[in-house]
C-alpha cells in the first residue's frame, strides 16, 4: 500500500504527498481546499474539494490522538491505521473560544482563493478534570481511551466563576497576546482537602483541586470561604495559589445551612452543609460543618447573634433546647 504523508499548510489546508517523503517542491505535492470536522467518536475528518476549481467533496478520515502545543493549537498526530504516515504531526492553528462541560470549540481561519478567507468551528467531545498539579485538563473521548489536552496556562477567580488566562501568537504577529476564557460551572465542597468546580454533574466532569482546609473570612463586609491550593504539592506557580470563594451564609427552611454563591452577574448556586450546632453563652454559634454526605470538612464557622435577626424563628428553638442543639432540615444535626 502506497504511504500517503499528510501536512497542514499555514492556511489549514490539507495538503497531501504519495511517496510518503517530506518535500517543499509543489509538483510532489498537493493542496486540498476544504475544513476539518470531527464525528461522533473525535476521529479527524477532512472534507476537500476535489479538484480545487469545483463544489464537490472528498471525505479523508485520519485517526491518531489529540494533543495541545504551548501555544494553544490542536495537534493530531497520527497512528499506523490505513496508508497515513505513522507519527506524522498535523497542527491546526486556531482560537479556543468555547469552553462547555463535554466540548471544547476552536475557531479555525482557512483561505479557499487567494482573496477569500473563511471561519468556521471544530468541536472535540470529552470532560474536564483537575491535572496532578491543579492545573486543567481535556479528555478527549475516544473508542476504548481517552487523549488528554493539557492547558499550561493559569486560572483565577473572577465574580467567582473560573476564568483561565493564556498567552497565543495569532497570525503572522510576533508578540503573544492575551487571551482569557470562562468556565461556566458551579462550586461544591464534599472533603476537607477538596475543592470542586461542577462542569456537568452527570458526566463527572469538573476540576477536583487539592487544597487546605477552608478558612471562613469575612472581608469588606463580604463573606468567603479560603482555599490556599496545593496543599502538600511541590511548589510552583500553578499550585500554590489563595483563593476566596463569596457568598451569604443563609438558613433554607427544609435544607439547612446553605452558603448561596453568585456566579456571574445573574446565577445563583447554593453549597448545602449540614453539621452540628452549638451556642455560647452571648448565644453566638458555633457550627462545626459537614457535607451532605456527612463526611467532616473540618470547618468551624462561628455566626454571631445578629446573624440571625432574619431567623428569629430559629433563633427561638435554639434557645429554648436545654442541650443548646436542633436538628434542622433534611435530617441534619445542627
Amino acid at each position: 500500500m502506497t504511504k500517503v504523508r499528510y501536512e497542514i499548510d499555514p492556511h489549514n489546508r490539507l495538503v497531501l504527498k504519495e511517496s510518503g517523503k517530506s518535500t517543499r517542491l509543489s509538483r510532489y505535492r498537493t493542496v486540498l481546499d476544504g475544513r476539518f470536522k470531527t464525528d461522533s467518536k473525535n476521529s479527524l475528518i477532512y472534507h476537500a474539494k476535489i479538484p480545487s476549481h469545483t463544489k464537490e467533496l472528498q471525505q479523508i478520515k485520519l485517526k491518531g490522538n489529540w494533543s495541545l502545543n504551548k501555544n494553544h493549537d490542536l495537534v493530531f498526530t497520527l497512528n499506523k491505521w490505513g496508508n497515513q504516515v505513522a507519527k506524522n504531526k498535523l497542527t491546526i492553528k486556531g482560537e479556543l473560544i468555547n469552553v462547555g462541560g463535554d466540548e471544547i470549540t476552536f475557531a479555525v481561519i482557512s483561505r479557499e482563493t487567494a482573496k477569500k478567507r473563511s471561519i468556521y468551528l471544530l468541536k472535540l467531545s470529552g470532560k474536564w478534570k483537575s491535572g496532578k498539579d491543579n492545573g486543567l485538563e481535556f479528555d478527549v473521548q475516544k473508542d476504548k481511551e481517552a487523549d488528554t489536552l493539557h492547558f499550561q496556562g493559569s486560572w483565577k477567580l473572577k465574580n467567582n466563576q473560573l476564568t483561565y488566562n493564556y498567552k497565543k501568537y495569532s497570525g503572522s504577529k510576533r508578540k503573544k497576546d492575551e487571551q482569557g476564557l470562562t468556565f461556566c460551572g458551579y462550586w461544591d465542597i464534599k472533603d476537607k482537602y477538596r475543592l470542586s468546580y461542577v462542569m456537568d454533574k452527570p458526566l463527572k466532569s469538573g476540576f477536583d483541586f487539592r487544597a487546605s482546609l477552608a478558612a471562613p473570612i469575612r472581608s469588606k463586609g463580604q463573606y468567603g470561604l479560603k482555599y490556599k491550593l496545593g496543599a502538600g504539592l511541590i511548589s510552583n506557580e500553578k499550585t500554590n495559589k489563595t483563593i476566596i470563594i463569596f457568598g451569604e451564609w443563609k438558613i433554607k427552611k427544609g435544607i439547612g445551612l446553605i452558603f448561596e454563591v453568585r456566579y456571574g452577574e445573574n446565577y445563583l448556586n447554593s453549597i448545602v452543609f449540614g453539621g452540628e450546632m452549638r451556642i455560647n453563652k452571648d448565644y453566638s454559634l458555633i457550627v462545626n460543618l459537614t457535607s451532605r454526605e456527612n463526611n467532616d470538612l473540618g470547618i468551624r464557622l462561628e455566626l454571631s447573634r445578629r446573624f440571625f435577626n432574619d431567623y428569629k424563628g430559629f433563633l427561638r428553638v435554639l434557645m429554648g433546647k436545654e442541650e443548646k442543639a436542633v436538628e434542622l432540615g433534611a435530617g441534619f444535626r445542627w
